[in-house]
This record gives C-alpha cells, sequence and structure tokens, in this order.
C-alpha cells in the first residue's frame, strides 16, 4: 500500500467511523499493544489477510492519535512479525496527518500449506486467532485441526517403497544337552 492509498483508508475510516473483518483499529500512542499478535494471526489466516491502523483511537470516535515514536513501534512490530509462525512479511507505511503519525499495517494472508498462522510463544493451540466481525476470537482445537488437515493431501503414499535388505537365516540343528 503507498501512502496515498493509506491516507484514501485513513480518511474513509474516520469518516465512516467503522472497523470490519478486513480492519483493525489501535490507539498505540505509547507503544505497540500487548496483543496485537492476535490480530496478525486472524488476519493471516483469512482470505485476503487485512489491515491494522495504528494511531486512531476507536473509542473517541476514530479520532488521530498519532503514535509518538513511530521508529519504535515499527521496530516492535518488526519483532513481533518474526515470532510469528510462519514469519509475516508485512507492508508497514507510517503516514503523516495533520502532523501526527499513523502506521498502516498490511498483513498479508498466510500461505494455506503453512495455515494457521499463530503466535510462537504461545504454540499453535494456545496463539492462533480467527476474525470474526470486528473482532478476534481463539481459534478451538477442532478449528486447528481442521486448518491443519486443510493444508493438503498428503503424498507418503505416493513414494516408492524401498526393499528391504534380504536376510538370510541360518538353522542350526538342535541339539539337547544332557544333565547328569
Amino acid at each position: 500500500m503507498n501512502a496515498q492509498e493509506a491516507l484514501e483508508l485513513i480518511e474513509a475510516v474516520r469518516s465512516g467511523e467503522y472497523e470490519d473483518a478486513g480492519l483493525e483499529v489501535k490507539r498505540a500512542q505509547r507503544g505497540l499493544p500487548q496483543r496485537l499478535f492476535e490480530t496478525l494471526s486472524a488476519f493471516a489466516n483469512q482470505a485476503g489477510g487485512g489491515v491494522i491502523l495504528l494511531g486512531v483511537e476507536e473509542s473517541q470516535g476514530f479520532r488521530l492519535a498519532g503514535v509518538e515514536a513511530a521508529q519504535t513501534v515499527i521496530s516492535e512490530l518488526t519483532d513481533l512479525s518474526s515470532k510469528m509462525v510462519p514469519p509475516l512479511a508485512l507492508e508497514i507505511t507510517p503516514v503523516k496527518i495533520e502532523g501526527k503519525t499513523v502506521i498502516v499495517v498490511d498483513v498479508p494472508e498466510c500461505d494455506y500449506q503453512h495455515k494457521p498462522c499463530h503466535y510462537g510463544p504461545s504454540g499453535m493451540q494456545g496463539g492462533s486467532f480467527l476474525r470474526v466481525g470486528n473482532q478476534n476470537r481463539h481459534m478451538s482445537a477442532y478449528e486447528v485441526f481442521t486448518f491443519v488437515t486443510g493444508r493438503g493431501q498428503p503424498t507418503f503414499d505416493q513414494e516408492l517403497v524401498k526393499k528391504p535388505a534380504l536376510k538370510i537365516w541360518i538353522k542350526r540343528p538342535w541339539k539337547p544337552i544332557s544333565v547328569a
């Protein structure tokens, strides 16, 4: 996403005052939100991914809060994305609007062969999330299983079977032992 597209998105969000399945708005004025990994996982696991706006305050009518330490937040975001499994290649666009910095984060959809994307330190079961409406929901064990089995048909049954090494068993004649 280029800077002009980012500005248009920010203005659309501010005028419409909305957040949906493909968009998450976070204040992030003084740093990266603590549980942002949930949104990264949820967006990476949904078709088309999603966008996170950092520096917009939803609870205050989507007003611009701005991100005070933009470079620090970008570094923290890059570090967090590397802790996702698989690691995410986020497209991060800082934008100046009305003298404040808003960071637009484009989260790509994860390849189906690697889903569910999850927060590594929490493990697959504890760190996998789905986006439902404008919220993130923890995946159930069944949903995690469904993603894993949806990775594709196993191909091990198409592999060549190795011939076992030829074993020769030598029969020895049995001799009784006499006990006197």
